[in-house]
């Protein structure tokens, strides 16, 4: 049978391979483009209350270049601080929590002197004290690591499910009608699309705010879509390559679309 292909329902380590090179895309109304190029690190462990994944980012390009602005040099030096991140993994794969949250917080501010003393400034510790506030609940919430570590149970489902998906930076996740399909034409590779249809009112300020606001009218709703592809090895079941996209509109209009592509290096 051909499912048996597909990735099991439960997470196993050979899902992920040891590192994926990563390439971001932002497309926004009235904006230029901005391009992002880096690699993710994976160390996936086996533990007594399950599998959890140790992740770094580096090698980051930002439209074709080591970016040099203050604030991504500032941005960089953070989370370089803190790396590796672990996770723990659900049973199905994604991401549950960050471990040992409390000794990344105190590991990074005992290097905060020392990025104080470098990035000087009121605009610099602005942006330290909103690193330490928001990282880690960004990391989990980003395209990247909602596209990455997908429920294993997507790869199987047959029918239109209901799940909240985080659209965002610092805004809450919203609620989608999915739907998957597959095609097994290649000779090495399944393709499993994932499409999300938004299927609850949010306004481009709510949006934006991150907080449900009284009496938002429903002109100022926002439509959004979501599509994931999926790349995994018939035999290995393992990820070989993933796009993913989300697309905000508002008043017909496009807001923003965020394209993400993770191939393995």
């Amino acid at each position: 049978r051909k499912s048996k292909m597909l990735p099991p329902k439960e997470y196993f380590p050979g899902f992920h391979a040891s590192k994926y090179l990563i390439s971001e895309k932002f497309e926004e109304s009235n904006k230029k483009n901005s391009d992002f190029n880096y690699s993710v690190n994976l160390n996936i462990q086996n533990s007594k209350d399950g599998f959890v994944a140790e992740t770094s980012l580096d090698d980051f390009r930002k439209n074709g270049t080591a970016p040099e602005d203050k604030v991504s040099s500032l941005s960089l030096a953070c989370m370089k601080s803190i790396y590796p991140i672990s996770y723990r993994l659900s049973q199905k794969g994604n991401l549950k929590h960050c471990l040992q949250h409390k000794n990344l917080v105190e590991q990074f501010g005992n290097k905060r002197t020392e990025l104080e003393d470098f990035f000087i400034g009121d605009i610099s510790k602005v942006y330290i004290d909103f690193f330490i506030e928001k990282f880690f609940s960004q990391m989990q919430s980003c395209l990247l690591y909602q596209t990455l570590f997908p429920d294993l149970e997507w790869f199987h489902k047959q029918t239109v499910w209901v799940e909240e998906f985080y659209t965002y930076s610092n805004s809450f996740p919203l609620q989608f009608n999915f739907q998957a399909e597959q095609n097994f034409d290649d000779p090495d590779f399944i393709k499993t699309k994932i499409f999300g249809m938004l299927s609850e009112n949010c306004s481009l300020r709510e949006l934006l705010k991150g907080i449900r606001i009284e009496d938002e009218t429903i002109e100022e709703n926002i439509d959004v879509e979501i599509k994931i592809q999926y790349f995994t090895h018939k035999v290995t079941k393992q990820l070989h390559e993933a796009k993913s996209s989300v697309e905000i509109r508002h008043q017909n209009e496009l807001f923003q679309k965020h394209h993400l592509q993770i191939t393995q290096n």
